[in-house]
């Protein structure tokens, strides 16, 4: 079974810095405050996980143990321990960190699934089900896609695609 801890540097690796872009709605708390991101935990996960809105200080002082509990919140409705091949986990779990719902929905369209962004017992036996390497190899172009779908209907975001598709070309499998 999959392990969170295996997952974690890879995506702190993408997540690491303290980064304060206006352009980018996770920034905002929910007073509508730019606050900024750092380790990928958005001003308002924070708030979901830690009952406290947060101001640019506390998201500059966001420990990485403060964002791996974070990380768990996503790896847990994942249910990514139930998840067999670590390399699938990874890049379920990341795209749902990265891109909140949509991510999980769009992993659930590429398997044929009916994409309500909740990771039940069909998700889990469509994932768990098919030969591992094509199951990864589904959800890694369908996530490839999914980004240069996002440049393409949001032009002012292209600027992000190409340290979108670094990140995803990162994850390889491995059985």
């Amino acid at each position: 079974m999959a392990k969170k801890e295996l997952l974690a540097p890879i995506l702190f690796k993408w997540e690491g810095g303290y980064q304060c872009d206006a352009s980018d709605k996770g920034n905002y708390n929910s007073r509508g405050e730019l606050v900024g991101t750092k380790y990928g935990v958005s001003a308002l996960a924070y708030e979901t996980q830690f009952g406290v809105v947060p101001t640019k200080e506390t998201m500059q002082g966001l420990t990485p143990e403060q964002a791996s509990f974070v990380l768990q919140d996503y790896w847990d409705k994942c249910k990514a321990d139930q998840i067999t091949n670590q390399s699938i986990a990874n890049v379920l779990v990341d795209w749902f960190y990265n891109c909140g719902i949509r991510g999980v929905q769009a992993a659930q369209k590429a398997l044929n699934l009916t994409a309500d962004g909740m990771v039940g017992a069909k998700t889990l036996a469509a994932i768990n089900g098919g030969e591992q390497s094509e199951v990864f190899a589904k959800l890694w172009r369908a996530r490839k896609q999914y980004y240069q779908d996002i440049a393409t209907a949001k032009p002012g975001l292209k600027v992000y695609l190409k340290g979108w598709l670094n990140r995803l070309n990162d994850f390889k499998f491995s059985a």
